[in-house]
């Protein structure tokens, strides 16, 4: 009976969640400007773009603080996960020092249930230090609706000069600082015209109506909210002591950045709006790896593919060209469940002829440095690929449905840099050094797969097989 149940329960899930992503398409995307229309969502520029690479975390660390104590007019801060912890709060004590100095300091955080650390009461503390705070899809009846649709996006824009995206979010984990598990993760700044439609599309997705402000946003904060965020934000003993320690081992790491100079530069951005039609991100790789000869490398948290996505990879190896995709094993993933879809359609993505490589989840060289890294887990985080060793793509877009699908996402291109090329592919090689292959000559290895994971893990992968096929289009 209660078998039957648990059965009949899981297709009334799935059918309520098909229907509602069928529909999601012709749902109102909210108010805002005609101005923010294509050029707020992809743009071209053969104009000299400076891309400096940042593949460490510490050294990403520091450049993102000595980028906000540069800012002389405006911050503009979006992400998806803004954690609450120690390099959490260096970076908020350091945009709210800028808003105190007259900087205008804008946060947009999507409004994620399961991951939002930054409820409205701290919401409310920052807008008392000076930062202007919006969440993104945190209007309940939106949720009911629409509740699979976040903003994945992840920039820091500078006095609307300088911008920075990638795979980070805020928290120790994406700077190599947790205790635990941390990312390999990789995100590229920009200089040069391309700002412009940066800025434009931040503006858009904060004027969106999905967009809005905290609940009782405007509510003075009593004496006992006061003291609860200022034990999350203010400074505390031994910060001033570590903060510099840590800037310092970021500064130590600048001899591996890598900059170049890109005179084909594209961005490209997701509406701020539910539905496929809406997902200019994934048209643009798409339209990308169409242009590609020889061979594409990438790198994604997740592999996750639908049958178009099968599609694509099977009409690109039909041509000649080679694949290989490094991604997360067992032991170094953050979402076991992941794993099972990859596992449960293994067979299907070796028949695309690709190869697919499972990070084994210890730290890379460089990544790790003494009084500061704390951990021997690792896993890749990295949102990037290479096309015929000079196409670079880097950007927030995960290979799976959700950011294909569902996310709204964001993207830099830069063409015919051969220099950048090798740069990113070095470090991608690198990290491929450390991985089993999972998929060689059309043959899929589990084993490899699973390899390293904990027996809680393998028993988490196998039980959710079932589920994680079902709900794919979730994952």
């Amino acid at each position: 009976m209660i078998t039957r149940i648990a059965f009949y329960a899981v297709l009334v899930i799935y059918g309520v969640l098909a229907v509602g992503l069928a529909t999601v398409n012709w749902w109102p995307s909210g108010k805002f400007s005609d101005k923010y229309k294509e050029e707020a969502v992809i743009a071209h520029s053969k104009a000299p773009h400076s891309m400096r690479l940042f593949d460490s975390g510490t050294e990403n660390f520091a450049a993102r603080m000595e980028l906000i104590d540069s800012a002389k007019k405006s911050l503009e801060v979006e992400f998806f996960i803004y954690h609450l912890d120690d390099l959490s709060r260096y970076f908020t004590q350091a945009l709210v020092k800028q808003a105190q100095a007259g900087v205008k300091v804008r946060l947009l955080v999507d409004f994620s249930l399961p991951v939002l650390d930054l409820k409205p009461l701290y919401a409310r503390y920052l807008k008392s230090k000076g930062i202007e705070v919006r969440y993104y899809n945190a209007n309940s009846f939106y949720q009911i609706v629409t509740t699979m649709h976040r903003s994945h996006r992840k920039l820091l824009l500078v006095d609307g000069h300088t911008a920075m995206t990638g795979g980070r979010n805020i928290g120790d984990e994406y700077f190599d600082h947790d205790p635990e598990y941390n990312f390999l993760d990789t995100d590229v700044s920009v200089r040069g015209p391309l700002v412009q439609p940066i800025l434009r599309s931040f503006n858009m997705y904060w004027e969106s109506k999905f967009s809005e402000k905290p609940d009782d946003y405007d509510k003075p904060l009593s004496d006992e909210e006061k003291t609860e965020a200022k034990e999350k934000f203010d400074e505390r003993p031994g910060d001033r002591e570590a903060r510099p320690k840590i800037i310092a081992a970021g500064r130590s790491a600048s001899p591996a950045s890598k900059e170049f100079i890109c005179r084909d530069a594209t961005f490209v951005t997701d509406f701020p709006r539910q539905g496929e039609d809406n997902r200019r991100v994934y048209k643009a790789i798409v339209e990308e790896v169409g242009h590609a000869r020889e061979s594409i490398v990438a790198e994604s948290p997740y592999f996750v593919l639908r049958s178009e996505g099968f599609d694509v990879m099977k009409q690109l190896t039909a041509k000649g060209l080679r694949l290989r995709f490094l991604t997360n094993g067992l032991y170094s993933t953050d979402a076991t469940y992941s794993v099972s879809a990859l596992l449960f359609n293994l067979r299907r993505v070796a028949a695309t002829g690709i190869e697919l490589f499972a990070y084994d989840g210890s730290p890379t060289p460089g990544e790790s440095y003494e009084g500061f890294t704390r951990t021997n887990r690792w896993g890749v985080h990295s949102k990037r690929a290479v096309i015929d060793g000079k196409t670079v793509l880097v950007g927030t877009y995960n290979i799976d449905p959700r950011s294909a699908n569902l996310n709204s996402e964001m993207m830099l291109v830069c063409r015919d840099n051969p220099a950048m090329a090798r740069a990113v592919l070095a470090s991608i090689q690198a990290r491929m050094g450390q991985s089993r292959q999972v998929v060689k000559d059309k043959t899929g290895d589990f084993k490899n797969l699973i390899a390293g994971g904990t027996w809680k893990q393998k028993i988490m992968v196998f039980l959710f097989l079932p589920l994680s096929n079902l709900f794919d289009f979730l994952l």
